[in-house]
């Protein structure tokens, strides 16, 4: 397989779960049941995941990474915007056992790879958040476009995201 093919399977890093918490310039509204929020949130990154897959026509695995810290962005309780940031040098492999998971987590990191030692950061950077208003309960709510940045080399990925606000 060659470099760029894997640098695109790399490229497929989900972003599947994280919490916020209130930063500066927020502010919410409890009076109804839809909390209207406007201001940033900072993502409380103990707890936060980051899921990723990576797959060619033979072979599949899958992994966490930490979050390093970022931001979501909203007005009048719509996401608009932020930023997330993922520490390369945590990769951590969930489809192998022992040495053969140590070692394939020390290849992800290697300059055949990420070059994590090189890149320690990975970013995402919402630039746009289309809300569903019409998506049935737990079901994606949002289609989100940013631009995903690994080794120095940005690509523009978009992934529908349930997102769901709890208690303001």
């Amino acid at each position: 397989m060659n470099r760029n093919r894997l640098l695109s399977i790399a490229m497929s890093v989900v972003l599947i779960a994280f919490t916020a918490q209130a930063g500066t310039g927020f502010t919410a509204d409890n009076d109804d049941k839809q909390p209207s929020l406007s201001g940033t949130m900072n993502v409380k990154v103990s707890n936060s995941t980051v899921e990723w897959k990576g797959a060619s026509l033979v072979i599949s695995h899958h992994g966490t990474m930490m979050l390093k810290g970022g931001y979501l962005s909203f007005a009048d309780g719509k996401l608009t915007g932020g930023r997330i940031e993922v520490d390369m040098k945590s990769i951590d492999d969930l489809s192998l056992e022992g040495a053969m998971s140590e070692k394939l987590e020390g290849h992800l990191m290697s300059d055949d790879f990420f070059s994590a030692d090189k890149f320690p950061v990975a970013t995402f950077t919402i630039t746009k958040a289309v809300h569903n208003s019409k998506a049935g309960k737990g079901k994606p709510n949002y289609s989100i476009t940013g631009t995903m940045k690994i080794k120095g080399i940005s690509q523009k990925q978009t992934f529908p995201a349930h997102i769901h606000i709890k208690d303001g």
